[in-house]
């Protein structure tokens, strides 16, 4: 059974808000089949706001986490994607 998932950020941590991120915005939507997931994640940039990127990943801990993994863009100062570096996003849920 494949449905879909939206993961967003009640209380962004303090690096986050400097680059432009804001309480529920959206860090992932995708998609979960089985114990994968598939999807974009997104970075946030304060001068080139938010920029997706593809990522997967598997569920881990149990059922009680996420791992996503992709290549989040590098940007310059025109918000043009330079180059790009590996991200892993982990994910704990409070609440089940």
């Amino acid at each position: 059974t494949t449905f879909d998932v939206v993961h967003d950020m009640p209380h962004p941590r303090p690096a986050m808000r400097k680059a432009g991120a804001k309480p529920g915005d959206i860090v992932f939507e995708g998609e979960r089949d089985g114990q994968r997931y598939v999807g974009t994640a997104y970075i946030f940039s304060k001068s080139c706001g938010r920029q997706g990127y593809a990522v997967q990943g598997r569920v881990t801990e149990g059922d009680r986490g996420v791992v996503l993994e992709g290549e989040a863009p590098v940007l310059d100062d025109g918000c043009n994607v330079k180059s790009t570096r590996r991200d892993v996003l982990k994910f704990n849920y409070l609440q089940r």
